[in-house]
């Protein structure tokens, strides 16, 4: 009888100990799938931010900067322009001091605010690179491609800088009416200059022309207008009249 008993309890013992680890195991189970199921969701977030565009040093920063690196280099800034290289944007400026006996082209990376690379040398030569560097919009751009003052409708990006001719044929090929403002109109860039984005080059040239070699173009600091070689590199801002 003793036995019996004995026998009956160790059966019931074993009875639970067994649910005790199919509970356990049922529970480590649960824990590593729920475990697994929080890693994949992290690396899927992780993945996504890793695919954000990481941008550091937009481009009115890194205008700022150069612009007071060369002037402490004894040079003016000249033009400046966006660009990129693989999947980094880059920020070019161009300089020369007031002799203008050569051209300095600076590199800034959107990814740190420091001088990545100065390369000086001919004035021509370096108006000839400066011509095929492609031109992008600000990665941190967010404000409208446009703006209407008045009867004039005028974007708020450049579209480079080149000579006279070339930039009546961009402006052209924007097509619906985009052509370079006339001479009155340079004055409304300059009023307006906060308003439809800034004035980053140094000279924005006209429609007009002064003879036969020369146009109007206005220096973007003061707002003066002058004529100028019609073969020299200008800034190109485009406008068109509203009906």
């Amino acid at each position: 009888m003793k036995k019996l008993l004995y026998l009956g309890i160790v059966l019931m013992l074993a009875s639970c100990g067994s649910d005790a680890i199919d509970s356990a195991a049922s529970n480590e189970s649960d824990s590593t799938a729920s475990n697994e199921s929080e890693s994949a969701v992290s690396n899927e977030s992780e993945s996504a931010e890793d695919n954000t565009p990481d941008i550091k040093v937009c481009y009115a920063d890194a205008y700022a900067f150069a612009e007071k690196q060369i002037a402490g280099a004894g040079q003016r800034l000249i033009s400046a322009n966006v660009t990129k290289n693989d999947d980094s944007y880059l920020y070019y400026f161009m300089s020369a001091p007031l002799d203008m006996s050569n051209y300095c082209i600076m590199v800034i990376s959107e990814h740190k605010l420091e001088i990545i690379s100065t390369d000086c040398g001919d004035p021509y030569d370096k108006q000839e690179q400066w011509k095929y560097i492609q031109w992008y919009d600000d990665p941190c751009n967010t404000k409208d491609a446009t703006i209407k003052i008045g009867e004039l409708e005028i974007m708020t990006e450049d579209l480079g800088q080149m000579e006279w001719d070339d930039a009546k044929k961009a402006c052209a090929a924007l097509g619906e009416g985009w052509r370079l403002p006339t001479k009155n109109e340079l004055n409304i860039l300059f009023e307006n200059k906060d308003e439809i984005g800034g004035l980053d080059q140094m000279f924005y040239v006209s429609s007009s022309e002064f003879d036969n070699e020369n146009v109007w173009c206005m220096l973007s600091q003061n707002g003066v207008v002058n004529k100028w070689d019609n073969t020299d590199f200008f800034g190109v801002r485009a406008v068109r009249s509203i009906e």
